[in-house]
């Protein structure tokens, strides 16, 4: 009976890993048909010794900060999907690629959220339903490694997905 109300998801994920945590946004994304996730932790003080860091940004007494791979994860859902964009279907051939994909509302940008789940690299060449790609650009995260820039790749070049990583495409058409 609340079917025209925003289903807006917000978790205090104390106890999933900085990966898992992009899992879990996209599956609520996805399967819960949500329209916004909340990541509660913006910022906080560090965490007691030896348990790990879940705040975005980690702030000491003394003023000093940490950006941490938690705050890589909301960037990646967050930098290139801005207001008005909508949620599209996205698939994949690979298994292991969790897609979340975004058009914005003059349909010249698609903006996907991929996370390989696997143990492996996959390769991935893009195809947008008829449409002529002008642009790619990328930005992956692994572990280690956060919120990298690809080089700006051709419509037609393969991208390598590393495993257990995340990546934001752009795709201008």
């Amino acid at each position: 009976s609340h079917n025209t109300k925003p289903n807006i998801m917000t978790e205090y994920s104390d106890n999933l890993t900085w990966f898992n945590t992009a899992v879990f946004i996209h599956n609520t994304l996805l399967y819960a048909n949500s329209s916004g996730y909340i990541y509660w932790k913006l910022v906080w003080a560090p965490p007691a010794s030896g348990a790990e860091d879940a705040a975005m940004v980690s702030v000491n007494n003394s003023g000093a900060y940490v950006v941490t791979p938690f705050y890589y994860v909301m960037k990646h859902y967050a930098k290139y999907v801005d207001a008005g964009y909508k949620r599209i279907e996205a698939s994949s051939s690979k298994e292991n690629l969790n897609i979340t994909a975004f058009v914005n509302e003059a349909k010249t940008k698609v903006t996907l959220i991929i996370i390989n789940t696997g143990t492996s690299g996959e390769d991935v060449k893009f195809d947008v339903s008829s449409m002529i790609i002008t642009s790619v650009t990328v930005d992956q995260s692994k572990e280690g490694d956060f919120f990298k820039r690809l080089e700006e790749t051709g419509a037609d070049e393969i991208i390598s997905i590393p495993a257990r990583s995340m990546s934001t495409v752009v795709i201008s058409i």
